[in-house]
C-alpha cells in the first residue's frame, strides 16, 4: 500500500495554503426562540468552555457524562424517567481543537411543559456546581469511558485513524493515554471545581424551538428572549 501511495502521489508538489482565521464564538447569554407549530419543543442550553487539550477538559467531559450520557444520567432520570416530560434528553462536553468545545444539555420535550423542563435542566447544571457528585456516580461514568477506550484498538484502521488524528491536530503522541490517566485520577471535588470554574448557568445560551401558544408560561419569565425568524 505504501508503494502504491508513493507511485500515485510522487508527482505532487507541496503548496502553501493560507487559511482564514476566525475569532472564537462569544454568544450573548439569552433565550433564543424560534416559533414553530409543533407538539414538541426542542431545547438546547450551554456555553463554550475549553479546548480538548486544555486543563479542565477531562473533568468537564466526565461531569457531562453524569449530567446527560444515557439512561442513568441526571437529565434522563429527572426529566424523562421521574416526570415523563421528555421524549429524549441528554448532554455532553464537545471536543474543541481550534475553538473551545461546548458544555451543553438538550431535550425534546412536551410543548406544554417547555418552561418546566428548562427550569429542571438548569437545576441539574446548578446542582453539579453546588454539590460534589457521589463516588458511585463518578465510578459508573468513569468506567463507561474507560471501557469504551478498547474500541480505539479494534482494528488496524482504528489505530491508524487514532495516530493520524493526533498528528493532524498537532496533539501530543500520547494524547489519548494522557486522557485515560486523567479520567482514572479524577475525584468528585475535581468535577465540582471544573463546573464552578467553567459552567455558569447565568451565562447560558438557551435555544428553544416550539409553539409558544402551548407553553406552560412565557419564556420571558425565565430570562431575556430574542426571537429568531424561522426561514
Amino acid at each position: 500500500m505504501v508503494a502504491r501511495l508513493e507511485r500515485t502521489l510522487q508527482g505532487w508538489a507541496r503548496g502553501e495554503v493560507s487559511l482564514p482565521s476566525f475569532a472564537p464564538p462569544s454568544p450573548k447569554p439569552s433565550i433564543y426562540f424560534l416559533q414553530k407549530e409543533t407538539n414538541q419543543s426542542v431545547i438546547y442550553m450551554g456555553l463554550p468552555t475549553v479546548t480538548a487539550f486544555a486543563p479542565g477538559y477531562s473533568e468537564l467531559d466526565l461531569a457531562s457524562r453524569v449530567l446527560g450520557d444515557g439512561f442513568n444520567s441526571r437529565l434522563f432520570l429527572e426529566v424523562r424517567t421521574k416526570r415523563g416530560l421528555a421524549y429524549a434528553t441528554g448532554g455532553a462536553q464537545t471536543q474543541g481543537f481550534g475553538w473551545p468545545g461546548f458544555f451543553y444539555g438538550a431535550s425534546i420535550s412536551r410543548v406544554e411543559k417547555t418552561a418546566e423542563v428548562i427550569e429542571l435542566m438548569l437545576a441539574q447544571f446548578r446542582d453539579l456546581r453546588e454539590r460534589p457528585v457521589s463516588q458511585e456516580e463518578l465510578e459508573l461514568f468513569r468506567n463507561n469511558i474507560l471501557n469504551a477506550e478498547v474500541f480505539r484498538f479494534t482494528s488496524k484502521q482504528a489505530v491508524a485513524e487514532r495516530i493520524a488524528r493526533t498528528q493532524l491536530l498537532g496533539l501530543p503522541p500520547d494524547y489519548y493515554e494522557q486522557y485515560v490517566r486523567q479520567i482514572q485520577a479524577l475525584t468528585p471535588a475535581d468535577l465540582q471545581r471544573a463546573m464552578q470554574q467553567y459552567v455558569r448557568p447565568e451565562q447560558f445560551v438557551i435555544v428553544v424551538v416550539g409553539d409558544r401558544r402551548q407553553f406552560d408560561k412565557p419564556l420571558s419569565s425565565l430570562g431575556n428572549v430574542i426571537e429568531v425568524p424561522l426561514e
